[in-house]
């Protein structure tokens, strides 16, 4: 009885110590906000085929980017973000300026700062208003979720958001994760 405790013992502290290194090198997160100045956008290429709406290399951008958190204060970048979005309208409600309907708007993006980069992919599916003479998007009653890759100074750092839009005002949750520093 008392080897088999032993050995049991000796398992859980081979197990833990196998388990710290593990546990050590797991990233910082860090929850983040991100704030920008003004926004400018040139329009997609876009058509209505049928009931879906097709846009296409839309370009938007928006600068004096800050990205804050604890021991974080990224200030000064831009974010550009080119999209893409299919919006089936078949039901939308009969309006003389705009269709509402359900799909989905891709973001490639990447933000920049003078020492390093975030760049990635951000998704929202749901219910977008889509406006009939130029078709300018704008997301309704949407899910969205992103993420974004660091380069030069924030190589290694992932940023992670999330964001659920409800008749067209967005409430976003981002956490920044961030690679501990090795030790000698």
């Amino acid at each position: 009885m008392k080897k088999k405790i032993l050995v049991i013992a000796i398992t859980l502290m081979f197990v833990a110590m196998l388990a710290t290194p593990v546990i050590a090198s797991s990233p910082n997160r860090i929850e983040i906000t991100f704030d920008h100045g003004p926004y400018f956008e040139e329009e997609s290429d876009w058509e209505k085929k049928g009931n879906v709406v097709h846009g296409r290399n839309g370009l938007m951008w928006w600068e004096d980017c800050v990205i804050t958190g604890e021991g974080i204060n990224l200030v000064g970048g831009t974010n550009y973000k080119t999209y893409s979005y299919d919006i089936n309208v078949k039901n939308s409600p009969p309006h003389p300026m705009r269709w509402l309907g359900n799909g989905v708007l891709h973001y490639e993006a990447e933000v920049v700062f003078d020492d390093g980069t975030f760049t990635g992919n951000h998704i929202l599916s749901g219910e977008f208003r889509v406006r009939k003479s130029d078709g300018w998007v704008r997301p309704w009653n949407t899910r969205g979720y992103g993420v974004y890759h660091g380069t030069g100074a924030y190589l290694g750092w992932i940023w992670v958001t999330s964001d659920i839009t409800t008749e067209g005002d967005a409430v976003f949750e981002s956490y920044m994760l961030i690679p501990k520093p090795k030790l000698p």
